[in-house]
């Protein structure tokens, strides 16, 4: 049985993995591996709260208008211009629920940051490259070989948005976490 991650900033370019780990067991995998858990999503949630916080640049897209940044990427010009009209509508009547969640999403971000989380101190334990570290998003191989058969995922990770999450006894051994993190 083979058990292994790989890591990289890009899934589309020909990049090579910038981090690749092979484990010796499958409760080694699976500590690494629980907290490859993305957050789950809900429709439109960019227009209900603030979701990049960190960067003053970031703040102000995601408050102001996040709907007419989306509306800016679409090549066709005439399709361009009515969806830019109604993303600026959306947005101006969705502001208000953002001012109310912003304080809250502050809060969250600041409790719920990358380097707080387990993967991101696996990470720089393991001396990723700081590439991934500082990335958004990464993109994740998984790979076990287990009696013969092969499950291969590829997935992105969200360090955006990471899940709350709750440290157990196993896991903050395995990544030297101390206990009163």
């Amino acid at each position: 049985m083979t058990f292994s991650i790989r890591i990289k900033e890009n899934e589309r370019d020909a990049t090579p993995w910038r981090f690749e780990k092979e484990f010796a067991t499958e409760a080694d995998f699976q500590n690494v591996e629980r907290h490859c858990i993305n957050r789950e999503r809900i429709f439109l949630e960019g227009n209900l709260y603030v979701v990049r916080t960190d960067t003053a640049h970031r703040f102000c897209k995601d408050f102001f208008f996040p709907c007419v940044e989306r509306a800016l990427k679409i090549q066709n010009y005439i399709e361009k211009v009515f969806a830019i009209i109604a993303a600026v509508i959306f947005d101006l009547l969705t502001l208000p629920i953002r001012c109310i969640t912003l304080l809250p999403r502050l809060i969250i971000n600041w409790v719920n940051a990358r380097e707080k989380h387990p993967l991101h101190k696996y990470l720089v334990e393991q001396n990723a490259d700081p590439r991934i570290l500082n990335c958004d998003h990464v993109y994740m191989r998984k790979v076990v070989v287990k009696e013969g058969k092969l499950d291969m995922r590829i997935e992105t990770f969200n360090f955006i948005e990471l899940p709350s999450y709750e440290y157990q006894a196993t896991t903050t051994e395995y990544l030297n976490i101390p206990a009163d993190v």
